[in-house]
């Protein structure tokens, strides 16, 4: 059995955990005047009681997600003009003897500020160690195992969140000694604990008209100015705009409780019903500016996707590791004791050679621009070849170290077109041998490329001697073009795109099941093509029967929250999809280093919105002929793309793969230097 695993997470602003709701009743108002002041409710956890599992079911996993503990302000710029504008009241004596009161109350808070603006108060940290001490005794089955069982804790990169989280840890070892615990924080977690697009900041703010509005229309501040200003108009001018010195006033005292200033209550300085009122405006600030809310544009809540689609995972996964089937790792591959590995990888290489007729003697093509087209790329390829190419090859070799598993080939590894079966079985012979002396021992897969079976008698040769090869390279006997092996608990599931095996597809998903991580390698993509050639793309036609498969398999992949490499578009593009229950992130990779000048890494775009508009303004195919309206085809998966990264750059590639994170390294043209990092997972 696997070691059960806990995931804990300590995030900036993720969630935002709070007592107050939008339905603080005037009740709970009198019973605790800082039920209605919002996110800065110390955290109360009451009375629990746990729901009953079903009989027969019982606890295996915890995934737990936690906002950091009470603190102080994080920043004085928010409410320093409040504090500001009544010091300069009492500095002037125009407050009354309960303003002065309520003044000397804020300066308390602000001298207890200076010089931890955004700290973790002690508080702060033993509500993190009780939620722990809590979790761990109400779940007692999960900690339960004789077995080691690993505790699993990330957090931001701010301060407070990660001494939340050591001090929930903490808690979990002194609750039983024997547990393993690792902690992490980074700017690499950032993205995955706290997703921020490039629109991020306008999603939160949002709702705040809408919040200033409602203050504005219900906050009378009349009796409130009267309390604490011997003459109410000229404060009132003083505190301009009034509602808004009402609430910060309150905001900068509410956070007395997080830093245990019992000596300071600022909600005393406000009757009941001014406290109904402003719970009733910060409950509308949480809504409209932190939940899923129409004035967020119901997107606040899709910043957690990634977060949860690795709850869902990790916890399948714990469920499915009681029952997993045992993956043997690559036969011929270097053997692991951990679970870190990496892949190095080519994309479309078309390997060929100058003079062309060493491989192109016999090409017979005769539609004459088809002619004209692929003659030209003869050319392409062999200048390529020359030179620039074998260096990129050598560029990617260079990058397998004692973590390398496999070499990795992403389909149309030859040019093809050489119009004779056995030219083109030499052609085949030629780029494995060059390129398993360049790969040295490591396994060498690649997967077929519609340029691999390309030409006369091409199909043929191919899927008699590539399965041939790949027998021998990963030690286990393949018989067609579609196959799968296993590194580790990993399964790679690679397809035939030109001559999809449904049957096969499902058979290799059937016997990979409960695999950790499923990758699929193929030559032409699993999502539509940005590009003159839209439909080239598995199952990608526009038949009923293809597109009921290609549905089927998109929804299989997803469920699988399946991995995809691939190359055929010449581009070294990341797109990511959620839909039908899952999520698919797919890498397209290129190795055509056509131009010199090619090498220089240049972003397309880097906008989910950008997809499919390069195919969307072109007007006719290469042969001249007017282009298909596809546009109902992308709309189908607009919705769906969380990332978009397309670049036309060629180079070598990278795939670094972990329990909790898969990264691809990017090395442009044949760069020494990394060029980028595409976070996959």
């Amino acid at each position: 059995m696997k070691p059960i695993r806990i995931f804990v997470a300590a995030a900036a602003s993720l969630f935002v955990c709070v007592n107050a709701s939008a339905q603080v009743t005037r009740e709970k108002l009198a019973a605790d005047p800082y039920a209605g002041v919002g996110i800065y409710h110390v955290y109360k956890p009451g009375n629990m009681q746990d729901t009953a599992a079903p009989e027969g079911y019982n606890p295996f996993y915890i995934s737990h997600i936690g906002r950091h503990g009470s603190r102080y302000h994080d920043s004085s710029k928010k409410f320093d003009k409040a504090p500001e504008k009544i010091r300069k009241a009492a500095e002037t004596g125009m407050l009354t003897e309960r303003g002065m009161a309520l003044y000397r109350e804020l300066m308390k808070v602000d001298s207890a500020t200076v010089g931890n603006l955004g700290k973790l108060s002690e508080l702060g940290a033993e509500e993190h160690q009780m939620i722990a001490k809590r979790m761990y005794r109400r779940f007692p089955e999960v900690f339960s195992s004789e077995e080691r069982i690993y505790v699993d804790a990330a957090s931001s990169t701010v301060r407070r969140c990660q001494e939340s989280m050591m001090a929930f840890t903490k808690r979990l070892k002194k609750e039983r000694k024997s547990l393993k615990v690792n902690v992490h924080s980074g700017d690499s977690y950032m993205a995955y604990l706290l997703y921020k697009p490039a629109d991020y900041f306008d999603i939160v703010h949002l709702g705040s008209d809408v919040t200033d509005s409602l203050a504005k229309a219900l906050l009378d501040t009349t009796a409130f100015l009267s309390s604490i200003f011997k003459d109410p108009e000229e404060g009132a001018k003083l505190v301009s705009p009034s509602w808004k010195f009402m609430r910060e006033v309150l905001i900068w005292g509410s956070i007395a409780p997080d830093i245990r200033l019992d000596d300071v209550c600022v909600p005393a300085y406000y009757t009941e019903d001014m406290r109904y009122q402003l719970a009733k405006v910060n409950a509308c600030r949480i809504y409209s500016e932190m939940c899923n809310s129409v004035e967020s544009g119901g997107r606040r809540m899709s910043l957690t996707e990634t977060l949860l689609s690795d709850f869902i995972a990790v916890s399948a996964l714990s469920l499915t590791s009681m029952t997993f089937l045992n993956f043997p790792v690559l036969a011929g591959a270097k053997s692991r004791k951990d679970k870190n590995y990496s892949i190095v990888i080519l994309g479309d290489t078309h390997f060929d050679t100058e003079p062309a007729d060493v491989y192109h003697s016999h090409y017979n093509e005769k539609v004459e621009w088809l002619n004209r087209v692929q003659r030209a790329e003869f050319a392409r390829n062999g200048e390529m070849w020359r030179e620039r190419c074998p260096r990129l090859l050598k560029r990617c070799a260079c990058l397998a170290d004692e973590n390398t598993q496999i070499a990795l080939q992403v389909g149309d590894l030859i040019q093809g077109d050489c119009g004779n079966g056995d030219v083109h079985r030499k052609m085949l012979d030629d780029v494995m041998n060059a390129f398993k002396k360049e790969f040295g021992g490591l396994p060498f897969v690649t997967v077929e490329g519609n340029h691999d079976v390309r030409g006369t008698d091409a199909k043929k040769v191919y899927h008699e001697y590539m399965p041939k090869r790949m027998s021998e390279e990963l030690g286990k006997d393949i018989e067609k073009t579609t196959f799968y092996f296993n590194i580790g608990p990993d399964a790679f599931l690679v397809l035939d795109f030109n001559h999809p095996d449904d049957a096969e597809i499902e058979k290799m998903l059937q016997e990979t099941r409960g695999a950790r991580h499923t990758f699929i390698i193929t030559h032409g993509p699993v999502f539509p093509m940005d590009e003159q050639s839209c439909r080239w793309f598995f199952h990608g036609g526009a038949n009923e029967s293809e597109t009921a498969a290609r549905r089927h398999f998109r929804a299989e992949f997803a469920k699988r929250h399946a991995i995809v490499l691939c190359g055929h578009s010449h581009a070294t593009t990341l797109t990511e999809w959620k839909g039908d229950g899952g999520i698919i992130t797919q890498m397209e990779m290129s190795s055509v280093w056509a131009k010199p000048e090619a090498a220089e890494y240049k972003v397309i775009t880097e906008d989910p919105k950008e997809y499919g508009s390069r195919r969307m303004g072109m007007k006719t195919m290469p042969d001249g002929s007017p282009i298909k309206d596809e546009s109902a085809l992308f709309e189908e998966y607009l919705p769906g793309i969380t990332r978009y990264i397309h670049s036309y750059t060629p180079g070598s590639f990278k795939l670094n793969v972990g329990p909790k994170h898969i990264t691809i390294d990017f090395y442009a043209g044949d760069s020494t230097f990394k060029t980028r990092t595409f976070e996959l997972r």
